[in-house]
């Protein structure tokens, strides 16, 4: 009936029993425990230490991220504060002397903007007796240098306080974290930082603008070089050529191909710099003065010839789009397609200087002794 009544056969309630003594003698007597309460906590002591502990961590982790994200803010606030302060310093700097109140006033709004930060950052730190912590932390922000060497900066540096005093260092002892004479410092600190960032800048550009030039320079060197290069070999190799015997002279006479390459050289060469008229000149001397080195005995136009035959082209060719002749300012508006009429017309007459110190030269050559 018992069985029957409680659903269990008699051994499984034997064994209950049992285990139940055993529970009681193990439990109950021998650790003394009062209840079933109890055992249940000490069977699951270790899972919950285990909560005990992470609670704990987490707790103590909470506490940390939020100081961390407080000081976080307070960086970004001055990231923000900092591009202000940029504008006002450069407004202070390009402000008159016969503007002094302007300046005043936006050094005040900085001050009063720092004190702020000061008193923030104060409160975040806990640092009610760490002046150098406090201020470090901020110049470090506006100067973008590590905490600790802004700190050994405020601390070892003479202030600005006493700039125009005597040389003294700041005593921590003597002033708060959050203070007008401390906020001072910082912005003529930052002041002085900004001074010597636009100096190294401005002494970079101006660096970078003389390698520029110097490549500028080596590049242009290039260029006249290159621009000469053809026309010096067109006029030697023909003048040297002419003199072989059995060489057909024909073949060394200026061609429509000679004058296309010339006029585009001639073009590129004017283009070197901003005085079209004088690198015109040059290769125009320069093709003659070749000619003249190498057949010294024919007469060929000297540099004031060259000049005034060169003016004369570019008043005839300039004149049809200016119905004037060109003064200077003319001369560096120069179209590109007036460029390459001038240049077809120098290298026209460097042609026919050529031929004829070729045909001076086969002459020479064919004429009996």
């Amino acid at each position: 009936m018992i069985e029957t009544e409680i659903n269990y056969s008699v051994n499984d309630l034997r064994e209950f029993i049992r285990k139940e003594q055993i529970i009681n003698k193990v439990f109950f007597q021998e650790l003394q425990l009062s209840n079933y309460s109890q055992l249940l906590l000490l069977l699951n002591f270790e899972e919950i230490l285990n909560n005990f502990v992470k609670d704990i961590f987490f707790y103590i982790l909470s506490k940390i991220f939020r100081q961390l994200s407080r000081i976080i803010e307070l960086y970004g606030k001055l990231t923000n504060d900092k591009t202000l302060f940029l504008l006002a310093v450069r407004n202070i700097d390009e402000t008159s002397n016969f503007e002094d109140w302007i300046k005043i006033k936006l050094e005040e709004l900085i001050i009063q903007k720092l004190i702020k930060r000061q008193g923030e950052l104060t409160i975040v730190f806990n640092a009610i007796n760490q002046v150098f912590l406090v201020n470090g932390f901020i110049l470090s922000r506006l100067t973008d240098i590590p905490l600790k060497e802004s700190i050994s900066e405020l601390r070892n540096e003479n202030s600005y306080v006493y700039e125009d005093v005597t040389q003294l260092k700041l005593q921590a002892d003597l002033i708060s974290p959050s203070s007008y004479c401390l906020a001072f410092d910082l912005l003529k600190r930052f002041q002085n930082f900004e001074k010597i960032r636009k100096y190294k800048v401005q002494k970079h550009l101006e660096s970078e603008e003389k390698e520029k030039e110097v490549k500028q320079k080596i590049i242009r060197e290039r260029q006249e070089k290159s621009t000469f290069n053809w026309i010096e070999r067109r006029i030697t190799s023909s003048l040297m050529g002419i003199t072989r015997p059995g060489i057909n002279p024909n073949q060394f006479y200026w061609q429509e191909k000679d004058t296309k390459i010339a006029t585009d050289n001639i073009k590129l060469h004017s283009e070197l710099n901003d005085n079209p008229f004088e690198k015109f000149y040059e290769f125009f001397q320069f093709a003659i003065q070749k000619i003249k080195d190498l057949v010294s005995e024919i007469k060929l136009p000297d540099p004031a010839k060259i000049r005034n035959n060169l003016e004369l082209i570019i008043s005839d060719i300039m004149i049809k789009r200016l119905n004037h002749p060109p003064n200077k300012d003319d001369m560096g508006s120069m179209l590109d397609g007036e460029r390459y009429e001038i240049s077809k017309h120098i290298a026209i007459q460097i042609g026919q200087s050529l031929d004829k110190a070729l045909y001076f030269k086969f002459k020479k050559k064919t004429r009996p002794n």
